[in-house]
């Protein structure tokens, strides 16, 4: 059996999360270029709260067991 990588779109695939980002794009807390979001380096604290946007499993309903963003 042969397997194959499958390429996405990433603006298509992530439009939701990108939409998500637009705060942190407007505040200068990450960039993007044709190839990567990048995160200021000053800014690099509130990395965390990025990263959540792509968590599949905090839009999960659920009781609360990850430590809350300040």
């Amino acid at each position: 059996m042969s397997s194959r990588l499958s390429t996405i779109q990433f603006e298509g695939y992530f439009a939701s999360e990108l939409e998500k980002l637009a705060l942190f794009f407007e505040a200068g807390l990450l960039r993007q270029d044709n190839r990567k979001l990048s995160v200021n380096p000053k800014r690099r604290l509130f990395v965390r709260g990025a990263g959540m946007i792509f968590d599949r499993f905090l839009a999960q309903p659920a009781i609360s067991t990850y430590s809350r963003l300040i």
